[in-house]
């Protein structure tokens, strides 16, 4: 299995709906582009079904940590572009 490290620490401030969507504005972009390196010279795109990036964010108020997986799927047909599911650990 390959492993790929990359770790990045923010401080973001706002609701944890804000929280949430740059977590998963920085998965989408890290699983886009392992996707991307998986598929190079193949041709097609590539898709495992299986996580490809982790994320975590933490809220000091609540004192939670909330932790993410994300995966990109096969696009639909119509619209031909990969989507991504964002599930919660």
């Amino acid at each position: 299995m390959p492993l790929s490290s990359q770790t990045s620490l923010r401080r973001r401030n706002g609701s944890a709906a804000i929280r949430k969507r740059q977590v998963t504005q920085d998965l989408r972009f890290d699983a886009r582009a392992i996707r991307e390196t998986q598929s190079y010279g193949h041709g097609n795109r590539t898709y495992g079904g299986s996580t490809y990036t982790i994320g975590a964010s933490y809220n000091s108020g609540a004192g939670t940590l909330l932790m993410y997986s994300m995966y990109p799927i096969e696009p639909s047909k119509s619209t031909r572009l990969s989507e991504y599911h964002l599930t919660q650990i």
